[in-house]
């Protein structure tokens, strides 16, 4: 491979990266959105346990004695 073939690859990369990572964010947010909407759902719905999926150690005893 020569420099510019070299370059290029490089260039690929980097715009593969900043997709990536961009992607990695909108899906940060929609899964915050979401959340919030389910929390908001509970709270609306006066129900005092949250879904599984929030919260796991609340169902799984083994992960509540596991430092964080």
């Amino acid at each position: 491979m020569d420099r510019k073939e070299i370059s290029e690859a490089v260039d690929w990369l980097g715009f593969g990266l900043f997709i990536w990572f961009t992607m990695n964010l909108w899906a940060d947010y929609v899964s915050l959105f979401e959340t919030r909407f389910i929390l908001k759902r509970c709270a609306d719905s006066h129900s005092i346990l949250l879904p599984f999926w929030l919260v796991p150690w609340m169902y799984w005893p083994h992960i509540s004695s596991m430092r964080l």
